[in-house]
């Protein structure tokens, strides 16, 4: 499915906030941080079917209140689309301590079977 048929529309600024919102999602899905590098954006924004440059996607940002509400303004020279009310999530434990942990309880449910 393209990203033109869930938004319903194929301008560029509806194209990059509902890439946007995607992006945010994954990000809150994965515990990434909060942003992206410019050039992987316009490439992603590209594949999308939104082709705009870092000067456009300034300008849509400040003149589209949706986009507003989800990307943070360009900062000149930084080269990073940073977006909005993604902060990552504090976790009770990482990655690895959750599998010791699975790893620990299916060691003692084994041991209690036998």
């Amino acid at each position: 499915m393209l990203i033109m048929e869930v938004a319903g529309t194929d301008t560029n600024a509806q194209t990059v906030f509902v890439l946007s919102k995607l992006l945010m999602g994954q990000n809150s899905d994965t515990g990434a941080k909060n942003q992206m590098s410019l050039p992987a954006f316009l490439d992603a924004a590209r594949d999308a079917g939104a082709p705009i440059t870092a000067e456009q996607l300034g300008e849509l940002i400040s003149q589209n209140g949706n986009l507003k509400s989800v990307l943070e303004p360009l900062q000149p020279n930084e080269g990073i689309v940073r977006f909005k009310g993604n902060m990552p999530i504090a976790m009770g434990m990482s990655v690895n301590q959750a599998r010791d942990t699975v790893d620990r309880n299916a060691k003692a449910a084994m041991n209690r079977r036998t």
